[in-house]
């Protein structure tokens, strides 16, 4: 499985890889990507089932992060990054150091959740209400701009 990615930043300098939280894709970093360009190299890519991934098969968080870690052992400096996950993102970091923290350098996750959560079985009826939702792409970026 393949990733759309988008790299930005000289390839030599220290790698940074942005995963996005769910809903949106890799277009949720513009300014950090426009502000760390010039020091960082930059990996941006969309989740699978997300943005430009959408053709992917059905996401899971075992699949994104090994997709991650093949996007780092090949792309990254030296084959390791600092890792920087929101929400979805966040999850797929904390999947990533289970199965290759070999890629890993540093992590930095926010609005991740580490342990189960209560009441988890409303949690898939509730997102597969809310599926639907994220194929209006006006939609979720008038909420990300919202928050």
């Amino acid at each position: 499985m393949s990733l759309y990615v988008r790299e930005a930043g000289p390839a030599s300098a220290p790698t940074i890889v942005l995963l996005h939280g769910g809903g949106v894709s890799g277009w949720m970093w513009d300014p950090q990507v426009e502000d760390l360009r010039q020091d960082y190299h930059l990996l941006v890519p969309d989740l699978p089932e997300h943005g430009r991934s959408k053709v992917e098969p059905r996401f899971s968080l075992q699949a994104a992060a090994e997709c991650v870690a093949d996007l780092i052992r090949a792309q990254a400096r030296g084959g390791r990054a600092t890792v920087v996950g929101l929400s979805l993102g966040g999850q797929t970091v904390v999947r990533l150091l289970t199965v290759a923290p070999d890629v890993v350098d540093h992590a930095v996750m926010s609005g991740t959740l580490v342990q189960r959560l209560p009441g988890r079985a409303l949690l898939r009826p509730a997102i597969a209400l809310n599926m639907p939702l994220l194929k209006w792409d006006w939609l979720v970026r008038y909420q990300a701009r919202r928050a």
